[in-house]
C-alpha cells in the first residue's frame, strides 16, 4: 500500500508541476517584467517592491507563486467547466453560439450521408471507378470529425468547441456500452492498471497547462489594458504605446494559440479515458461482484444501464436487482425483467430416434410491456442435433419463421411478443447425433 501511494504521489507532483506550476511561474515573473513599469510609484505594490532587497523579492514571488498554483489547482474544474461554456449555455451568447454549432453538426451529418450515397451509387454503376476511394476517403474524415468533436445527440451540444470534445468523450462509454461515466469512473480507476492511469494524467496535465496559460495569458493582457490605461505611461511616447500595443497583441495571441492547443490535447486526453473503459470495464464488473459474460452488446448495455441506475437510485422500483451471477435461461428478452409464464413439454417420433419439443410462452408481465428479441434456448443434451427447418412458431392465427441463432446450443429468435399474446413453438432434434 505504501509503495502504491508513493507512486500517485510521485504522478501527482508531476501533474501539478507539469500542468499548473510551469504556467503560473511563466505568468508570474512575465507580469512583474511588463506591469511593473506601469505601476505608479504612489502605488502601494511599487513602494513595497522598492524597498525589498532582491532576496526578499524573491522570496515574495515564490509565495506568490505557490499561492497562485494552488488557488488555480482547485478551481480547475470551474475553469473547464466555464470554457466548455456550462455556466453560460442559457445565456443570449450561448444560445447563438449553440445554433451556430447544431448547423456545423447537421451540416457535416447531412455531407456524411451525401458521401454514402453517391459512394453506394458509384459502386453499382462502375465498381472499379477511382473516385468510390476518394468518396470513401472523405466520408470517413467527416465521420471521424463528427465523433472527436460533437456528442451524438444533438441536444447534448454545447456552446463551445472544447465543451463539444469533451462532451463526446465523457458521452463514449454510455454510447458503446450503457455505462454511465459520471458515476462509474472513481470506481474503474481503482480497477485500471496503473501505468495506463499514469498515461491518462499525463494527457490531462498537457491538457491542463495549454489550458491554464490561456486562462492566464488572458488575465495577463487584462491587467496589462488597465494597468496602461490607468497609469497612462504608454501613452507618454509613441515608442512606450508600440511596445504596450505588441505585448497586448502578443499575450491576446498566446492565450488564443494555448486555447486551440488544450482543444487538441483534450481530444487526446479524451481518447485515454475511452481507453480505460474499453480495456478494464470487466475488470470494474468482477470488482463489483458480477459474475456476469454478456454475449451481445445489446445485453452488456442492459446490464451496465442496471448497474448505473442501481448506483445512483438504489433498488428499481419494479421489478428485481440483476443478479449477480447469470442463471441459465431456456427464455430471454428485452428488457430482461419482462414477466414471461413459459410451458414445455415433448412428445416421441421415429421409434424414439427423434422428438418433437412444444414451448408455450405467454407474456404475463405487471407492467404490460412488449418484450423485444425473445430468445429461446431448448435445454437438450449436447449429443441431440438440430432437425434443420423443423422449428415453427404460431401467434394465434399467424406463423412465425424462428431464425436459428445459434447451434451449440441451440438458440432461436422468436421477434417480439406483446401483453397478453402467447406464442407457441416447436422443433425437432435427433437423439443421436448426426456427425
Amino acid at each position: 500500500m505504501t509503495g502504491i501511494f508513493s507512486a500517485l504521489s510521485g504522478q501527482f507532483t508531476k501533474y501539478l508541476i507539469a500542468g499548473t506550476f510551469l504556467p503560473v511561474l511563466v505568468f508570474v515573473v512575465t507580469a512583474m517584467l511588463i506591469l511593473s513599469p506601469l505601476l505608479p510609484e504612489w502605488s502601494t505594490l511599487s513602494a513595497i517592491l522598492s524597498t525589498l532587497d532582491k532576496q526578499w523579492v524573491t522570496i515574495l514571488l515564490t509565495f506568490v507563486t505557490v499561492l497562485l498554483t494552488g488557488v488555480l489547482y482547485n478551481l480547475n474544474i470551474p475553469i473547464i467547466r466555464f470554457y466548455e461554456g456550462y455556466p453560460w449555455r442559457y445565456s443570449w451568447t450561448g444560445e447563438f453560439l449553440v445554433t451556430r454549432r447544431k448547423k456545423e453538426f447537421e451540416r457535416l451529418s447531412a455531407a456524411r450521408t451525401d458521401l454514402r450515397l453517391a459512394r453506394v451509387n458509384l459502386q453499382q454503376i462502375d465498381n472499379s471507378n477511382p473516385l468510390i476511394e476518394t468518396l470513401q476517403s472523405e466520408q470517413d474524415r467527416i465521420a471521424r470529425t463528427v465523433l472527436t468533436n460533437f456528442p451524438k445527440e444533438e441536444y447534448l451540444i454545447l456552446p463551445t468547441r472544447l465543451g463539444n470534445v469533451t462532451r463526446s468523450f465523457e458521452d463514449y462509454s454510455r454510447q458503446q456500452y450503457g455505462l454511465d461515466a459520471i458515476f462509474l469512473w472513481p470506481r474503474v480507476v481503482a480497477v485500471a492498471n496503473k501505468d495506463y492511469l499514469a498515461t491518462v494524467d499525463d494527457a490531462k496535465s498537457s491538457f491542463d497547462f495549454f489550458l491554464n496559460s490561456s486562462v492566464l495569458s488572458s488575465l495577463l493582457a487584462i491587467s496589462l489594458l488597465a494597468a496602461g490605461l490607468a497609469s497612462r505611461k504608454p501613452f507618454a511616447a509613441d515608442k512606450d504605446l508600440v511596445i504596450w500595443v505588441c505585448e497586448l497583441i502578443l499575450l491576446c495571441a498566446i492565450a488564443r494559440l494555448t486555447h486551440q492547443g488544450a482543444i487538441n490535447r483534450a481530444v487526446a486526453w479524451g481518447a485515454q479515458v475511452k481507453g480505460v473503459f474499453d480495456l478494464y470495464r470487466w475488470d470494474l464488473l468482477k470488482q463489483l461482484g458480477y459474475a456476469q459474460k454478456p454475449t451481445s452488446r445489446l445485453r452488456e448495455r442492459e446490464l451496465w444501464q442496471e448497474i448505473s441506475q442501481q448506483i445512483f437510485y438504489g433498488d428499481p422500483g419494479s421489478g428485481k436487482p440483476w443478479p449477480y451471477t447469470e442463471e441459465r435461461q431456456i427464455v430471454s428478452g428485452s428488457p430482461a425483467d419482462v414477466a414471461l409464464q413459459v410451458a414445455s413439454g415433448t412428445s416421441d417420433m421415429l421409434f424414439r430416434k427423434a422428438v418433437k419439443l412444444h414451448y408455450r410462452i405467454r407474456n404475463v408481465d405487471p407492467q404490460q410491456r412488449t418484450v423485444n428479441n425473445l430468445s429461446l434456448a431448448p435445454d437438450v443434451p449436447s449429443t441431440w442435433s438440430f432437425k434443420w427447418n423443423s422449428a415453427t412458431a404460431r401467434l394465434g392465427a399467424n406463423t412465425r419463421v424462428p431464425t436459428l441463432t445459434s447451434t451449440k446450443p441451440a438458440r432461436f429468435s422468436l421477434g417480439w411478443l406483446e401483453f397478453g399474446q402467447e406464442l407457441e413453438f416447436e422443433c425437432v432434434f435427433n437423439l443421436i447425433s448426426m456427425r
